[in-house]
């Protein structure tokens, strides 16, 4: 069975900057769908009901030829921003994980969960953790956001006033909801990368 590496954030933060900087031309939203289809060649396949035979919105292939995902996510403009990240997570599987799926040569869908679920749960979260830190922070990048929340930082004083007590992940979720359409990925993506990149502690809160 295979193991994750124990790749440190900052590296992983640093493959995701440098594959942006590759394929991207620095505007935003990220152009994920494009990026995977027409640069990097690999098909998207929409799979009906995959995600409540799997329990997964997206996979990609062990040959790394093809991301497999939910219909819905393609289909429903309701559910754009989460299949743009999702997108995003599985290059992040492709740039990290690659190599080490190769060696599965999983043929099906279904033998890709047989084989997951056989997975040590700790190697497990590390692999997902891995792939959504990448996508993170290939989706947002890391300056940009912090002159964002930057302009919120009066506000976020008058949270912190307002709620003493309160966590970061409090304090993000009321700022989230006013930059993640710049980014098209969901607010839990930004509450996720503020608090990540300590951005709030940078910003002295």
């Amino acid at each position: 069975m295979i193991k994750p590496d124990k790749i440190p954030f900052a590296e992983i933060r640093k493959k995701a900057d440098d594959y942006r900087v590759k394929w991207c031309d620095g505007t935003l939203p990220i152009p994920i769908e494009e990026i995977i289809e027409f640069d990097l060649g690999i098909e998207i396949r929409p799979i009906s009901y995959m995600k409540s035979s799997t329990d997964l919105d997206a996979v990609i292939s062990s040959d790394l030829k093809i991301v497999f995902v939910e219909k819905s996510l393609m289909e429903n403009h309701r559910y754009l921003f989460r299949y743009r990240f999702s997108l995003a997570h599985e290059i992040g599987h492709l740039i990290l994980h690659g190599n080490k799926l190769k060696e599965l040569k999983f043929e099906s869908l279904e033998e890709w969960v047989k084989i997951r679920a056989s997975f040590d749960e700790d190697d497990l979260i590390w692999f997902e953790n891995q792939a959504m830190e990448f996508g993170g922070r290939l989706m947002v990048p890391y300056e940009l956001l912090y002159n964002d929340v930057f302009k919120f930082k009066d506000k976020i004083q008058k949270y912190f006033d307002s709620y003493p007590d309160a966590g970061y992940e409090t304090i993000t979720s009321f700022v989230a909801p006013h930059l993640n359409r710049k980014y098209e990925v969901s607010e839990d993506v930004i509450q996720r990368r503020i608090i990540n990149e300590s951005i709030l502690k940078q910003l002295e809160f």
